[in-house]
């Protein structure tokens, strides 16, 4: 998702597993909490699919000036901003 929206001018290497990560990378092994919506989903709060959320957040992403050269801005036409205008 990251490769097909923000057109990174580097390519990012990730982890083959989670037995992989743990094993070279990781110093504390991480917590076995699972998050709970279903309070919030009782209270009437809407919430958005995990990937529908991550994709938006990648579309309106903004680099900064020492990611410059690093990642590529997205696409000026899916970017809006807070009044709704696209850039």
């Amino acid at each position: 998702m990251i490769q097909r929206i923000l057109k990174p001018n580097r390519r990012f290497e990730f982890w083959q597993n989670d037995e992989e990560f743990y094993r070279h990378a990781v110093k504390a092994p991480r917590s076995n909490c699972i998050l709970d919506v279903s309070k919030l989903l009782l209270a009437g709060v809407e919430m958005r699919p995990v990937e529908e959320a991550l994709e938006a957040a990648l579309r309106n992403w903004r680099t900064t000036q020492r990611e410059v050269g690093t990642l590529a801005a997205p696409a000026a036409e899916s970017v809006e901003v807070a009044n709704g205008h696209s850039q």
